[in-house]
């Protein structure tokens, strides 16, 4: 199991390792398994906004699967690359970001204002003015300003 979120003060989802994704009505005393089609991937991550009915999940080859109804359907964004995207925040209504890197070890944000469209934006961390190569893991995001 590699992420939980609240959709509402009872509803709960955990996801994981090949493509497990698990819902509880009652506050997670009970669990039942949740099959989105064509997930059969790693689930990394998941975040939901408990105000609006926007969600998000990341996974292993760079999925972005999102929720604009609090979990009761899911749509896959896209799948289907050599990298992964490791961790997700939802901040506003129908916007988020996902966090991870591509095949050449770059780290990768993407992220949408809106929930319909995504902007991707990779970039090599420079500490001391060299630029190093790596992945970018999870992260928080103060302000839905982009």
């Amino acid at each position: 199991m590699n992420g939980v979120a609240f959709s509402d003060l009872d509803i709960v989802f955990i996801v994981g390792s090949g493509g497990l994704v698990l819902k509880s009505v009652d506050q997670g005393l009970t669990w039942n398994p949740l099959i989105i089609p064509g997930v059969t991937y790693d689930l990394n991550g998941i975040s939901m906004n408990l105000v609006f009915s926007f969600g998000v999940i990341t996974g292993q080859t760079n999925a972005i699967i999102q929720t604009n109804d609090r979990g009761e359907t899911w749509t896959i964004i896209q799948d289907g690359y050599m990298s992964d995207f490791f961790a997700t925040d939802v901040f506003m209504e129908a916007g988020g970001v996902v966090i991870g890197w591509n095949s050449i070890f770059q780290p990768l944000l993407a992220f949408t204002a809106d929930g319909q469209s995504w902007d991707f934006c990779n970039f090599y961390p420079t500490w001391g003015g060299v630029m190093y190569e790596g992945v970018a893991r999870g992260g928080k995001f103060m302000t839905s300003e982009f």
